[in-house]
């Protein structure tokens, strides 16, 4: 069984997943965003080298995130940070690699408390 430490970006206990593959199971082969006209089958439809108000709308919408589109605008108006976007490794997936690799090959994407180092996995 695999287990998932996760420490909060600002207060508060770390989080402690038990279980971890069990529920990501369920959670993939029972979510409606999982199905048919939710947000897997609306991935890679949009621009693939942009972020668009269209890609906000479908996480929003399909997986139930409640993120305003005005804190999007300076990513979506900004070709500056589009082109950080771009310039991601794609060959390089984050849910593949050791959380401190994928940082170390995208340094100006993390930084400060984001940084995914924060986070630890362990198995038990």
């Amino acid at each position: 069984m695999t287990a998932i430490e996760m420490r909060r970006i600002t207060t508060g206990p770390t989080l402690l997943v038990e279980a971890a593959e069990a529920l990501a199971l369920e959670f993939f082969a029972n979510d409606p965003s999982s199905m048919p006209g939710g947000y897997d089958d609306l991935a890679g439809r949009g621009e693939p080298d942009r972020i668009t108000k269209s890609d906000v709308v479908a996480i929003n919408t399909t997986i139930r995130a409640r993120s305003p589109l005005g804190v999007w605008d300076p990513l979506i108006s900004s070709e500056a940070a589009q082109e950080r976007l771009v310039a991601i490794d794609s060959t390089i997936g984050s849910h593949e690699e050791d959380d401190r690799h994928w940082a170390s090959a995208h340094p100006n994407i993390w930084r400060g408390d984001s940084d995914p180092r924060a986070g630890s996995r362990r198995d038990s």
